[in-house]
C-alpha cells in the first residue's frame, strides 16, 4: 500500500510541476502577445474624440495617462462645466497630433 501512495503522491507533483509550468508558459504568451499589440501614444494636454460608451461624440482633453490599466482622465465639457471622466484607450481616438 505505501508504494501505491508513493506513486501518487509522485503522480500529484508531477501535475503540479506540469500545472506551474504550463502556467508560466501561458503567462509567456500572454506578454508577448500583449506587447504585439499597437499602443496608442497619448499625452497630456492632447484633444480627444470619445467614439464609444455613454460619452460618444464628446471632445475631451487628457489629463492623466494611465498605462497599466489602459485608461485615460479626460476633462469633458458637460453642461457648461469641465467634467473629469474616465475611459478605455479604445473609447477614444486623437483630435490632433501627437508632438
Amino acid at each position: 500500500m505505501n508504494a501505491d501512495n508513493g506513486c501518487l503522491k509522485n503522480a500529484e507533483h508531477f501535475d503540479h510541476q506540469k500545472r506551474i509550468q504550463i502556467s508560466a508558459n501561458a503567462a509567456n504568451i500572454m506578454k508577448t502577445t500583449s506587447s504585439l499589440l499597437p499602443v496608442p501614444e497619448w499625452h497630456i494636454g492632447q484633444t480627444i474624440h470619445i467614439i464609444d460608451g455613454p460619452f460618444i461624440d464628446f471632445t475631451g482633453e487628457i489629463y492623466e495617462i494611465r498605462a497599466e490599466q489602459k485608461k485615460l482622465r479626460v476633462k469633458i465639457d458637460l453642461f457648461g462645466r469641465k467634467t473629469p471622466v474616465e475611459l478605455e484607450f479604445s473609447q477614444v481616438e486623437a483630435i490632433d497630433a501627437v508632438d
